[in-house]
């Protein structure tokens, strides 16, 4: 696991890397679009990009605090949950629609 965030050290240190995790990076939004699509919430790149940041977050503290890194599952829930529900709120393809 930190060695995926140290490439994404490396790739701001060195820009010859970034190629590599802008790939990496589209790969993994792709993914996460379909995953959150099939779980019924928002399954737009900006939504696959939030959660990801969010899930980031979470096990970047974990790991710097010593916690396993499962511990960032809660923070996943959590954003999920509040995007499926913003999903049911909103009309399908009107204003303010989330998906």
């Amino acid at each position: 696991l930190l060695t995926v965030y140290e490439r994404y050290l490396g790739a701001a240190r060195h820009p010859a890397l970034r190629p590599v995790v802008i790939r990496y990076d589209a790969e993994l939004d792709a993914l996460l679009a379909q995953v959150l699509r099939r779980g019924g919430a928002p399954a737009t790149t900006a939504t696959a990009r939030l959660v990801l940041a969010v899930v980031d977050g979470a096990l970047l503290r974990a790991l710097a605090e010593g916690e396993p890194p499962a511990s960032a599952l809660d923070a996943l829930r959590h954003v999920v949950g509040v995007l499926t529900a913003a999903a049911a709120l909103s009309p399908a393809g009107g204003p303010g629609s989330v998906r």
